[in-house]
């Protein structure tokens, strides 16, 4: 069986290059299969409102299809797409979780998380995320009308990607002070029991075999696959981790 795991595409909608990558990805995966989505796989899906739904109609089907002939998928809300237990959660075999996620294939433990909540300092980001998803943002994105949510959320994810692209400098002190961070915590992960893994969100593809103890685990992150066009695989019977192209038959792969 394959494990595939994706994350931080920021997908703006079917006409993103990388979107039949996707599509193919899901609809050549096989029953006993596992896909995991860990976060920001989308720029910008929040609750259920048709606008997404619409908008995002080929994956949701391609979603139900992989589902329904034994496909296991699990989708891990990130800081552009959440609120989704009603998008995917109905769909038999398809798992929806706020936080990390911990399985076993084959004997082996992976923990798999969006990475959002790695960095404790990031209080301002903490407090955010937590409104995010309260009460009051649960019953203001039922009731708000489709334009204003998509418009709200556009005009965030672009102040976002453009401090984000600031300057290569500022990203390579993001990366340079987010790595150690993210490698304690993948550290205390494997002393816990995981044998692999996987976080996202801070856009550093690092890597690293980990040693806590008397055991032995390794830890990758997704990085950015809007540059690097790529996604993680793990496959019985492999014991490591790898990266994988993105290939669609309408886009080459992009590295």
């Amino acid at each position: 069986m394959n494990l595939i795991i994706l994350s931080d595409l920021h997908l703006l909608g079917p006409e993103d290059p990388f979107y039949p990558a996707v599509l193919t990805l899901i609809r050549e995966a096989n029953r006993g299969d596992r896909l995991v989505f860990a976060g920001d796989v989308f720029e910008l899906f929040v609750g259920a409102k048709k606008l997404f739904l619409e908008r995002h109609a080929e994956f949701l089907s391609a979603s139900r299809d992989a589902a329904a002939r034994g496909v296991s998928i699990d989708y891990i809300e990130g800081n552009h797409d959440f609120l989704l237990e009603k998008v995917f959660g109905e769909i038999s075999g398809f798992r929806v979780h706020d936080g990390g996620l911990e399985f076993e294939i084959d004997g082996k433990c992976f923990y798999v998380a969006h990475g959002d909540q790695v960095d404790r300092s990031d209080f301002r980001y903490l407090v955010l995320r937590r409104f995010f998803r309260s009460v009051i943002m649960r019953a203001f994105v039922r009731l708000a009308p489709d334009a204003l949510i998509d418009w709200l959320g556009t005009r965030m994810s672009k102040k976002s990607r453009k401090n984000g692209a600031a300057s290569r400098d500022r990203q390579t002190r993001r990366a340079d002070r987010l790595r150690p961070i993210f490698r304690e915590f993948a550290t205390r992960q494997v002393a816990r029991g995981a044998d692999f893994v996987v976080l996202g969100h801070s856009h550093d593809a690092d890597e690293l075999a980990i040693t806590a103890g008397d055991r032995h685990g390794f830890y990758m992150n997704t990085g950015d696959p809007r540059s690097n066009g790529s996604y993680v695989s793990w496959m019985t019977g492999s014991g490591e981790l790898i990266r994988m192209k993105l290939i669609s038959p309408s886009s080459p792969a992009r590295g």
